[in-house]
């Protein structure tokens, strides 16, 4: 089954999110980017991995470049090679250019603009190689 993180400090978001996700993957949720690093690093730490992390940019706490960085740098630490790299859409209502070049210097795999049309964030998500099959009931 995939797996997803979504990392949102907007409640609703994290639900519109989830709620458009969890007919084809186990959805868990974070408030901020700390906190999403956190829950990232613990399930890598005991041998389960997130496919895709839905990230937000701008959080307080921490932000999604912020919680991308500390991403990257322990899958270096943990050696995980690049094809097996978490895949990382950042989620966004600020498409501004500085935010999409600081997204494309960061490497991200993905940009949705805000509101979420679910037909995009599918695609986008299935753009990363992630094959997102309808979970039977």
């Amino acid at each position: 089954m995939i797996s997803i993180l979504i990392v949102d400090d907007e409640l609703f978001n994290r639900r519109l999110l989830r709620y458009a996700l969890e007919p084809y993957a186990k959805c868990t949720t974070a408030d901020n980017g700390k906190e999403g690093f956190i829950v990232y690093r613990d399930s890598l730490d005991q041998g389960e991995r997130f496919d895709v992390v839905l990230l937000d940019i701008m959080m307080p706490v921490m932000d999604g470049f912020e919680c991308l960085e500390l991403i990257r740098e322990f899958e270096q630490e943990r050696q995980v090679l690049d094809d097996d790299r978490v895949k990382v859409l950042i989620v966004t209502t600020h498409a501004d250019r500085d935010n999409v070049l600081r997204a494309k210097q960061a490497n991200v795999d993905g940009f949705i603009v805000k509101p979420i049309n679910r037909k995009h964030l599918l695609g986008e998500i299935r753009n990363c190689g992630i094959n997102l099959a309808e979970i039977a009931d």
